[in-house]
């Protein structure tokens, strides 16, 4: 059976670029992008995908609907499922992922967006740099170990990561990871393509915290080091060669 395909974010790891180059090269006319009206709720999203195979949609939106992973996980599944009439749901998820410290560090310089989301963002203006903590409920929602896990209790192996550093830094690679995840072949020029506009901003955001903030990031890392070695063993991928853990 063919799947469609549902990219969720986290947001900040590189969703807009992807969103412009990576996706409707390799999804064409079957990429159906992502509402302009941003506030509207991941249910107008949804339908799109109703029986409808090969279909891509992409929003960052969906990770910032609910307080927990646990929460959406759940929501997507039941949500998807009864679209397929009670059967298990064919739609292929993907996770995108980014050194944990530095989301933190690109969302607090970018305090200046209209839109206020759920609890764990609250924690994050609050809590990272200013009170110098993580609180549970951070470190739950960006503990990707956990997120894959809730996701594959719902959807089995129809879960992949794409790894924002191996994205820029590595980018045929990458391109390569998420090709055999979906079952897809491109040309070599359309692959050329989406190299050539590789952004190449990774430590972008770090570079505009000042000294004290930027001595948090190692700290911050440290707290999510052993979850991310795990994550490493169930994505057969080393993370470790781009500092989420030693």
């Amino acid at each position: 059976m063919k799947s469609n395909f549902l990219h969720i974010g986290y947001h900040k790891t590189g969703t807009t670029w992807m969103q412009k180059f990576l996706f409707p090269t390799v999804f064409g006319d079957d990429y159906l992008g992502k509402y302009l009206e941003e506030q509207r709720s991941y249910e107008d999203l949804l339908p799109q995908l109703k029986n409808q195979e090969d279909k891509f949609i992409s929003n960052e939106w969906f990770m910032k609907q609910y307080d927990t992973i646990t929460q959406l996980s759940s929501t997507l599944y039941t949500t998807l499922k009864n679209f397929a009439g009670g059967e298990k749901p064919n739609t292929k998820i993907i996770v995108s992922i980014r050194r944990q410290a530095d989301i933190f560090a690109s969302r607090h310089t970018h305090q200046e967006h209209k839109y206020d989301f759920k609890l764990w963002d609250t924690d994050l203006k609050l809590g990272v740099f200013a009170l110098k903590s993580i609180t549970p409920m951070l470190f739950n929602y960006y503990n990707f170990f956990n997120t894959y896990k809730q996701f594959t209790e719902h959807f089995g192996n129809n879960i992949h990561v794409i790894i924002y550093e191996n994205l820029f830094n590595n980018t045929s690679h990458e391109i390569d990871r998420f090709l055999n995840f979906i079952e897809k072949n491109i040309e070599t020029d359309q692959k050329k393509t989406i190299e050539k506009n590789n952004a190449k901003v990774i430590n972008k955001a770090a570079r505009s915290l000042n000294k004290e903030e930027r001595n948090m990031l190692p700290i911050i890392q440290k707290v999510y080091e052993e979850s991310n070695k795990r994550l490493s063993s169930l994505i057969d991928f080393d993370l470790s060669q781009y500092g989420y853990h030693k």
